[in-house]
């Protein structure tokens, strides 16, 4: 059986598409292409089976997935200059930090 542009999670049962690349480091990493196909499980599943979660409960989170509400952080609104000066100042130990605070551009 050999697998062409797609891949079946093994929890989720959704299809993904790889490139052949991946699929050559995938093959590699699982032994063999009849083994990666029995045992592939997609990034969203390996992450939550990590936190904790059984795998018979994931395919429903996964599919529920972008219906529950996002929680976001609570950020602080800078109300002035010296507050954003003092938020610099305080991180300006990292220099990829304070480069991305002055330029707003994330060094790769």
């Amino acid at each position: 059986m050999s697998i062409t542009n797609k891949i079946q999670c093994n929890i989720t049962k959704l299809w993904y598409g790889i490139s052949q690349d991946r699929k050559e480091k995938l093959i590699k990493k699982h032994g063999s292409e009849e083994n990666l196909i029995k045992n592939y499980i997609c990034r969203d599943a390996r992450n939550l089976i990590k936190q904790g979660y059984a795998k018979d409960k994931i395919p429903n989170l996964i599919a529920n997935k972008n219906l529950q509400p996002k929680q976001h952080n609570q950020t602080k609104k800078i109300q002035n200059n010296d507050e954003y000066l003092k938020l610099i100042n305080a991180t300006s130990d990292d220099p990829d930090v304070f480069n991305f605070l002055n330029t707003g551009k994330q060094k790769i």
